[in-house]
């Protein structure tokens, strides 16, 4: 069980960092092309950060980082498919409108894409993560668009065979 937490969180850090320079592109795309983007973003009910005791107890946490709110609708799905809890990950200092510009090679997100050592500071945490992460594997990510359904979603993620002590 705890691996399969640390798996999928580990999933949605890898998400969250690709996901992010994917949506620069598509809302550069769609502002080229003069089409207007849909919003991805979840009913605030579902994105309630659990409880300590809430986050030991759950079978799966599904744990994302999304500074565009991209990576975000696919943890919703994840969250869904897998009746898990949802956890954001959220930076210490929050993201401006200026750090989100792609197109700028000085700004913080683009700076923190193409440099593995410049991640933002996380605010809060998840009580015995040392515990969460022991034994983790890293495992391949997947690169998804904001308006990827629940299904692609998920096929991806049953794709992986993870053992989650069904």
């Amino acid at each position: 069980m705890k691996k399969t937490i640390v798996i999928l969180l580990s999933l949605f850090l890898i998400l969250s960092l690709t996901a992010c320079g994917s949506s620069a592109n598509q809302t550069e795309q769609s502002l080229a092309e003069g089409s207007s983007s849909e919003s991805t973003e979840a009913p605030e009910s579902q994105l309630e950060e659990p409880e300590a005791s809430k986050v030991q107890e759950t079978e799966v946490l599904v744990a994302y980082f999304s500074a565009t709110n991209t990576t975000e609708g696919v943890a919703v799905h994840i969250a869904n498919g897998l009746n898990g809890e949802l956890y954001e990950i959220l930076p210490e200092d929050p993201y401006t409108d200026a750090d989100l510009d792609y197109n700028d090679d000085n700004s913080r997100t683009t700076m923190e894409m193409n440099d593995p050592d410049a991640r933002p500071v996380i605010a809060g945490s998840v009580e015995n993560m040392e515990q969460l992460t022991s034994g983790a594997q890293w495992l391949a990510g997947q690169r998804f668009n904001g308006s990827d359904s629940q299904d692609t979603v998920m096929e991806w993620v049953n794709g992986l065979e993870l053992d989650l002590g069904e």
